[in-house]
């Protein structure tokens, strides 16, 4: 009997088989037998025993540092003592390559999935701090994307867009909503800086109306309301001459109204039947009376006199205002030659 058990506590320690060691020193303790034939079996199985109980710390931490520490110490040990710790911590280091990897990327939702796994499984804070940091980074620049275009704020949409480029971030649902939104606000009022240049009053009203339907800021729109005031407050004076048949009223009204106003209201006297004869001399006395114009309103005030009857350049005019009026009705682009016939009418000075 003694022999077997000599052989217990030797097999246990050339195989470092905690369970035989403990089977073996508990058995030769309870035999009897002195503790010089099983101190070595007691000193190897208290030191297997403080490096599982290590290694079992460390998976328990989470912590992948620890766990390569325990490991290494553990070299020698039984496969089967290690292997779980050895699955675990490939695990580990798989969630922390995917985390470290969506965190560089900047790849918003990619992270947000790899810290929900890491947090999940109990990952230490350590290992999650960076990725953490950049995440709240992204939830910020989101956040701002979302505020322009909820706010439908063309200056926040470019600002928004342009720090989360800057930062460069893997696009977004929200980086597209926001591109999408901005692109839409940059044409409405580009149509109204263009209805602001023609000074049509039909088209400006339209365009005005579409920027409100959008719910755009009204700061953006202030100007061209005020515009739309001005003309609508001549086209009513004029209107009340005409109807009045006072063409005294309608020639003051034209020599009274702001020089940007006087190829609107020609129009407005045209289309009402005020014969040319009366926009002429009004036009004349302007030029004439208004001794403060400067050389450039002078010229301008001749050219609308001299271009009155001029048919090609109406239709240049008539054609602008009719196709910026469709592309606020369909909401897509103006046709390449809008821009031409733009250019045509700058050129003419007939805005």
């Amino acid at each position: 009997m003694l022999k077997e058990l000599l052989e217990k506590l030797k097999q246990g320690v050339l195989q470092r088989d905690i369970e035989l060691l403990r089977a073996a020193v508990k058995q030769a303790a309870e035999e009897g037998l002195p503790t010089q034939y099983m101190a070595e079996a007691e000193e190897t199985k208290l030191r297997m025993e403080y490096l599982l109980s290590q290694l079992s710390s460390s998976m328990s931490d989470k912590d992948v540092r620890l766990m390569e520490a325990a490991l290494k110490a553990c070299e020698g040990l039984p496969e089967r003592y290690l292997q779980e710790a050895k699955e675990l911590k490939q695990q580990i280091e798989e969630m922390l390559k995917a985390l470290h990897l969506s965190s560089s990327q900047k790849d918003s939702t990619a992270l947000t999935a790899a810290l929900a796994t890491c947090e999940s499984t109990g990952l230490p804070e350590v290992d999650l701090k960076d990725a953490r940091d950049t995440k709240a980074k992204l939830d910020s620049l989101i956040a701002n994307l979302k505020s322009g275009f909820e706010q439908k704020d063309i200056q926040v949409l470019k600002a928004a867009l342009s720090e989360f480029e800057a930062y460069g971030a893997v696009e977004v649902e929200e980086f597209s909503t926001a591109m999408t939104t901005k692109r839409k606000i940059e044409q409405m009022l580009a149509r109204l800086g263009v209805a602001m240049q023609l000074l049509d009053i039909q088209v400006l009203k339209a365009s005005i109306e579409e920027c409100q339907a959008a719910d755009l800021p009204e700061r953006d729109l202030q100007e061209a309301i005020w515009a739309k005031e001005s003309i609508e407050r001549l086209l009513a004076t004029l209107k009340f001459s005409i109807d009045c048949q006072n063409m005294a009223g309608v020639k003051a009204a034209i020599e009274e109204c702001p020089i940007d106003m006087v190829r609107t209201a020609i129009e407005e006297c045209r289309s009402a039947g005020v014969p040319d004869e009366t926009l002429q001399e009004a036009l004349r006395e302007r030029a004439e009376q208004q001794a403060e114009l400067s050389e450039s309103e002078r010229q301008k005030l001749v050219q609308d006199l001299h271009q009155i009857n001029d048919d090609e350049k109406r239709t240049c005019y008539n054609n602008a205002v009719n196709m910026l009026h469709a592309s606020i009705r369909s909401g897509e682009d103006v046709p390449p030659e809008f821009e031409e016939l733009m250019n045509q009418l700058i050129v003419d000075h007939i805005m």
